[in-house]
């Protein structure tokens, strides 16, 4: 059974439980997971929680054994809080790739003597993701500069 080993984000991680881990992927679709935790501290500050980074690292054994460590990485781009006690607040993040903020960005630029490879970079960085951190470029084969 999968057992929830670390959330790494911006809230105080002493302060929450894990509750449940779902999601979603597909060919040509980013995933999209629903992370849900309860806030014991109700104090805690979810002002800058949406576009925050958020990394949950879940073992396929169990707590006393080692097991296949699978780490899913991405940002809060939606949550939903429920406040059915006085104790805890039950809280379903929806993390997304960082990518897919590019979806609300409108420009367009005429790209000339670039491969693929550096279009895709110069898109990527000037959006704001950094090479090796946000994405890495595993290219198979050559390709030639668009005219």
């Amino acid at each position: 059974m999968p057992v929830l080993t670390q959330i790494l984000s911006s809230l105080d991680t002493n302060s929450i439980e894990f509750t449940s881990f779902t999601g979603s992927e597909g060919i040509s679709k980013p995933y999209e997971y629903t992370l849900t935790i309860d806030v014991l501290d109700h104090s805690i500050s979810l002002a800058n929680l949406v576009g925050s980074k958020v990394t949950c690292k879940i073992s396929q054994g169990t707590i006393t054994q080692e097991g296949l460590m699978q780490e899913y990485t991405g940002i809060v781009s939606k949550y939903r809080m429920n406040t059915d006690s006085q104790i805890r607040i039950q809280l379903m993040l929806t993390i997304v790739p960082k990518f897919t903020l590019l979806k609300h960005r409108r420009d367009s630029k005429v790209f000339q003597d670039l491969t693929v490879e550096e279009v895709v970079k110069e898109v990527l960085t000037k959006a704001g993701m950094n090479s090796g951190s946000d994405f890495k470029m595993k290219i198979t084969g050559s390709y030639n500069k668009l005219p």
